[in-house]
């Protein structure tokens, strides 16, 4: 989805849409370097 359509089904202001997206990505990316080893 969009990030304009995810903000308005969420009825959320798009650098919600935004900051929550990227805490996200970091996250999974912190978890699957700690599962996986470095190089993720």
């Amino acid at each position: 989805m969009k990030l304009e359509e995810i903000a308005t089904v969420l009825s959320l202001p798009i650098g919600t849409v935004k900051t929550r997206l990227h805490r996200g990505l970091k996250a999974l990316r912190h978890s699957l370097t700690k599962t996986l080893g470095t190089g993720v």
